[in-house]
């Protein structure tokens, strides 16, 4: 059995499944297939290809998936003879159905790595999350005590401008000139 990457999936990688996988289907051949040569191409398992589709890239192509079985409808329409169609589909049917042991191991053993990998990931964003809450907890308490610093500041502000006002008006009577009004702060 080949061994496959257990990396992420590219962009490209997803491209080139998606419009494999739209081939076979316009071809009228089997999503097995598609997978196998995808793996091939890419390097991975028929079984992470076929994971892969069926849990994300499909749902980006459902347009083209519709359009690509129309297609196939379309030509098997054009084809000869009704007896060649009913054939030719009853041989699809039995390939689709004709899974040898192999290629069933082969699909669960990519189904395991994917979900190892799924939670390695899950136990990394999640040890992440334990992370930043913490964080989040501190940058609270430092804010509590900066505004708690501000509040204080604030109050001694408040009084050195009573106290400097106070003392202009004593130097003002000191001097002879009477004043009103109240020193501005900012």
């Amino acid at each position: 059995m080949a061994t496959g990457r257990q990396d992420a999936w590219t962009a490209e990688e997803d491209r080139l499944l998606a419009d494999l996988v739209l081939s076979h289907i316009r071809e009228g051949s089997t999503q097995l297939k598609a997978f196998k040569e995808a793996g091939s191409k890419l390097a991975r398992t028929a079984a992470a290809c076929g994971f892969r589709w069926n849990s994300y890239v499909r749902k980006a192509y459902q347009n083209e998936i519709m359009l690509a079985k129309k297609e196939r409808k379309q030509v098997q329409r054009n084809s000869p003879s009704p007896n060649e169609k009913n054939e030719s589909a009853a041989s699809r049917e039995l390939e689709d159905t004709h899974l040898s042991i192999q290629d069933v191991i082969s699909y669960l053993n990519g189904l395991q790595e994917d979900q190892e990998a799924n939670i390695q990931s899950y136990s990394a964003l999640k040890e992440e999350n334990r992370i930043l809450r913490q964080k989040i907890e501190e940058f609270n308490v430092e804010i509590e005590e900066m505004q708690k610093e501000y509040g204080n500041l604030k109050a001694e502000y408040s009084t050195l401008l009573t106290i400097l006002d106070k003392a202009r008006k004593l130097a003002a009577k000191e001097e002879g000139y009477e004043v009103t009004g109240k020193a501005e702060g900012v």
